[in-house]
């Protein structure tokens, strides 16, 4: 059996192969984009987009990224289904907001939105709340 931290750690490496495949390449500045357009040349007639966050890419190469994340996302979803991991993924959501810290599961939520209802969030948020206050 896989924990939640160990599909996550497989995710990684996965994104990080997807990302060589697809040579995008991050430049916050001319020099950078500069580098990264050497190490990443273009075939003839292709151009570098935009792919948000300071990433760069050829634009050849963006559909097999998009299909590359969508399969990913849909790898991640099928792995925490097979092994019920949901609890495991809000637990670490909510501690990677500190949502204990703070007192409220808001951020949480809003991160899961897409894969939990708010009152699942709560659910296990309340479930743990009393336990994870004795730890701070």
């Amino acid at each position: 059996m896989k924990t939640y931290i160990e599909i996550q750690k497989e995710k990684t490496e996965k994104v990080t192969r997807l990302i060589d495949e697809c040579r995008l390449f991050f430049a916050f500045n001319d020099v950078q984009f500069i580098e990264g357009s050497r190490k990443n040349p273009l075939e003839p007639g292709d151009r570098y987009v935009s792919v948000a966050s300071g990433g760069f890419m050829p634009k050849s190469l963006t559909q097999l990224w998009i299909d590359g994340a969508v399969e990913l996302e849909k790898w991640e979803r099928r792995m925490i289904e097979e092994y019920s991991l949901q609890e495991a993924e809000i637990i670490y959501t909510l501690e990677n907001y500190e949502c204990w810290y703070v007192g409220s599961p808001a951020e949480a939520i809003e991160k899961l939105n897409d894969v939990y209802s708010p009152e699942q969030v709560r659910a296990v948020y309340g479930k743990y709340f009393n336990e994870k206050m004795k730890d701070l």
